[in-house]
């Protein structure tokens, strides 16, 4: 027993070396990140083979599975910039469980998903249109959506989020650059997203400075709500409440609420700065205490009961309408319906012309001129009928 375990010990160091000469063989396990692609090839070719990273210049390729690979250029793949000829299989099925909970409007779970293919895939971050990248984009975009403004800046710090702007196409630029500003207020930036939001609104010059807030650059109307969301909470910041209120409102309507989360924020919002305002209290003039109930019962109304915090469920009542006077028109004293204008004579003799009066059996339906007025005006306009 003895010599059998000194022979195996002896034997170790023969095999070791043995193995190392088939690396094909040692390495037969797939390679953490790697991915199965096809890359077409200035030379010629479209070989089928495996992708085990990427960097600002090359790929590292290998034309079988968990065997470590070698550098190919970009430039000897064939297109260019974001056209490079490259394929990646599965990358589909890597992002559908986050389209598939993002599609349903899941958005904090969807994150998670996205998150996972983010830190399994780095090594494809560099190759154009790269699933990773486009994981990374929608991983913050679900952030925000699920108002996790927090935790923004975060998954922004990784090598595929870094590289959204340069290896997504333009589809993705718009909403990335505000994502970016969205990160600034999860940190409590006040200051610098007030100077990031600054190109998106027109200075107000001449009769614009009499109007309540600035208004806006051309944009669509799903990116004009975050402007104005983070311009409302910049100028309630700094106590101006009317401008905070002008943009609070156009959050909540200007998309009928379609983003639910900035307008669940915005509506609560507009409800403390009117319930600060003393004539809430007012029993004379309830205009005042009749906003809050609107803005409390359209919230409760449109989002449940427990988006409206405890404090403001008293408010969440349809608040009376005034009534206003009857202004149909009255009937007469005898309860008819009062007569036509009178006829002033005038004019009526154009409703005659072609009629014709008497019929004799001659010219049937055929009708004379119309007799001329007398020198008082009298039968003007009443035509005789021709024998």
């Amino acid at each position: 027993m003895m010599n059998f375990q000194k022979a195996a010990r002896d034997l170790l160091p023969v095999l070791a070396m043995g193995l190392a000469a088939f690396p094909a063989f040692t390495n037969a396990q797939k390679l953490p990140g790697e991915v199965a692609a096809q890359v077409g090839l200035k030379q010629g070719g479209r070989p089928q083979g495996y992708i085990q990273g990427s960097n600002k210049d090359a790929i590292l390729w290998s034309l079988t599975e968990g065997v470590r690979g070698n550098a190919l250029s970009f430039a000897a793949i064939r297109g260019e910039g974001l056209d490079l000829d490259i394929a990646i299989d599965g990358a589909n099925d890597a992002l559908a469980p986050g389209r598939s909970l993002f599609a349903r409007g899941q958005y904090e779970e969807a994150a998670a998903e996205f998150e996972k293919v983010v830190r399994a895939y780095p090594t494809v971050a560099f190759i154009p249109r790269n699933f990773a990248s486009e994981a990374a984009y929608y991983q913050i975009e679900c952030l925000r959506r699920a108002g996790k403004f927090d935790a923004m800046a975060a998954a922004f710090d990784n090598t595929p989020a870094k590289n959204i702007p340069t290896h997504l196409d333009e589809s993705f630029q718009k909403q990335f650059s505000l994502n970016r500003i969205w990160a600034l207020y999860g940190q409590g930036k006040l200051e610098e997203v007030k100077t990031a939001i600054a190109p998106f609104s027109i200075p107000a010059t001449g009769n614009g400075k009499l109007l309540p807030t600035e208004n806006f650059q051309e944009m669509p109307a799903e990116e004009m709500i975050q402007i104005a969301f983070l311009r409302a909470k910049i100028a309630d910041a700094a106590g101006e409440k009317n401008k905070a209120l002008q943009d609070y409102y156009r959050v909540f309507t200007v998309t009928f609420g379609n983003d639910v989360v900035l307008s669940k924020d915005a509506m609560q919002s507009a409800i403390a700065i009117h319930l600060a305002d003393p004539n809430v209290k007012n029993e004379k003039d309830p205009t005042a205490l009749h906003l809050v109930q609107s803005l409390a019962f359209q919230l409760q109304a449109n989002y449940g009961t427990e988006a409206l915090p405890s404090e403001y469920q008293q408010y969440a009542v349809k608040p009376d309408l005034p009534q206003y006077a009857n202004l149909e028109r009255p009937d007469d004293e005898e309860g008819e319906d009062a007569p036509p204008p009178a006829d002033d004579g005038k004019g009526k003799g154009e409703d005659m012309k072609g009629k014709a009066g008497a019929d004799d059996g001659k010219g049937k339906g055929k009708a004379k001129a119309p007799a001329k007025a007398d020198d008082k005006g009298k039968g003007k306009g009443k035509g005789k009928a021709g024998k």
